[in-house]
């Protein structure tokens, strides 16, 4: 047991060192690191780089190691971009119900985005999900088990991981929303045709329903439903400059929210920054 940890060892070692040196010349900063069992190899890139090129070769490189162990796991190789805070953003309203501020949240999000923001994410904004019920009398009039229709659901809309789960005398077929997709979609899904050439479409035999998913975070405010827009940057990207697009942002839309609806901007990490400028500009000009 222990020789065959020690051939471990040294193979990951040499993989973590061919890569490493073979690449060295389109990074900036490599950081090697390997134990017994695993292997990381964390590459930054010169600014400027072209990324997906680097990470093809890169993949080409890995696939082109042949002493890896049998029982080894499939390589992850993968893009990993650092982000930094800008402001996180608090949308609420005291009429509104948390439906309409989801809109707005995405409204505001493709908004900001398209103006250069490098990423947003939501805090109190539920995962929706479609929900397809089958019950058990209904697999056995049809001679289908529950991971036949998944299969069958699968296989007719794309994209689609289909799961299940007891639920009373019938079961459950869940599907997490990566895409916007319809009941109404789901319902039409051809799903099989009888002897007598009759075609049974998911709606005729399921309930399905669009809902939110189970264990969510909710967010209120003063009693009213919020959700929370985190605002980032990539790290090499300039704070002031992602800073003025949300304040340039925020200055359009004063008059312009639905009744009752409000934006309020906090942990504004670019502030500090600011203030440390405008505090040398003041030293230097009373010098």
């Amino acid at each position: 047991m222990e020789r065959c940890r020690c051939r471990r060892r040294r193979t990951l070692g040499y993989i973590t060192r061919r890569t490493g040196t073979e690449s060295r010349q389109w990074y900036r900063h490599t950081v090697l690191y390997s134990h017994s069992g695993a292997a990381s190899i964390r590459l930054e890139l010169e600014e400027g780089s072209d990324s997906a090129f680097i990470l093809d070769e890169v993949k080409q490189k890995i696939d082109g190691l042949s002493n890896l162990p049998q029982e080894s796991e499939t390589p992850i190789i993968q893009q990993v971009i650092r982000y930094e805070n800008i402001a996180s953003l608090l949308i609420t309203s005291k009429q509104g119900s948390l439906e309409e501020l989801r809109q707005l949240a995405r409204k505001y999000e493709r908004e900001l985005l398209r103006r250069g923001i490098s990423k947003i994410d939501f805090i109190g904004m539920p995962e929706e999900e479609i929900a397809i019920q089958v019950s058990s009398a209904k697999l056995h009039e049809l001679g289908l088990s529950l991971d036949q229709i998944a299969s069958r659901v699968s296989q007719r809309s794309l994209d689609i991981p289909a799961g299940t789960a007891a639920k009373d005398d019938g079961s459950r077929l869940v599907r997490g929303l990566n895409q916007q997709r319809d009941v109404e979609g789901f319902n039409q899904l051809p799903l099989l045709t009888e002897e007598a050439g009759r075609l049974i479409r998911l709606g005729d035999i399921a309930d399905i329903d669009w809902r939110m998913q189970d264990d969510q975070i909710y967010l209120t405010y003063r009693g009213s439903p919020a959700i929370q827009l985190h605002l980032r940057r990539t790290e090499n990207s300039d704070t002031l400059e992602a800073a003025g697009i949300l304040r340039d942002w925020l200055t359009e839309q004063e008059g312009q929210l639905p009744d009752g609806v409000q934006l309020i901007p906090f942990d504004e990490s670019w502030k500090p920054i600011q203030d440390r400028i405008n505090l040398l500009l003041k030293n230097g000009l009373g010098a």
